[in-house]
């Protein structure tokens, strides 16, 4: 048997070999052995093909286009919450703060408040 050499000594972890294949991880600088096993580096390749992989357009060719992200979590997500496809809405107050101040002759009283928020556009996550 070859002797054990422990490559994760340190107190370091290096995510390119957590995260990566032991291939890809001596690309991008790591060990390349795989030390902390292939779990993590499978788990990420699924949620890349799941998730981050592109969707298929309207005819149902794959390949181009946004992420899966865009298709099957954003888009469900903010509709149920606000019935338009990638558009989440908080209606009435958000934050109001009311913050009473004295300083020497200059007393008053200053109040916040965010309120009726709509973000548009969220199911866009696209390539870099």
């Amino acid at each position: 048997c070859p002797a054990y050499v422990d490559e994760t000594e340190g107190t370091v972890v290096d995510l390119r070999d957590l995260l990566l294949s032991a291939d890809d991880a001596a690309l991008a600088g790591g060990y390349g052995s795989a030390p902390y096993g292939n779990l993590l580096s499978t788990l990420k390749d699924l949620i890349d093909d799941a998730l981050f992989a592109p969707a298929n357009d309207d005819d149902g060719n794959s390949g181009g286009g946004t992420p899966k992200l865009n298709d099957l979590l954003i888009g469900p997500l903010t509709e149920s919450q606000s019935g338009t496809w990638g558009t989440f809405q908080m209606e009435g107050d958000v934050l109001h703060e009311k913050i009473e101040m004295s300083l020497v002759d200059l007393k008053g009283t200053i109040e916040l408040g965010v309120s009726d928020i709509t973000v548009e556009n969220l199911d866009s996550v696209g390539y870099p």
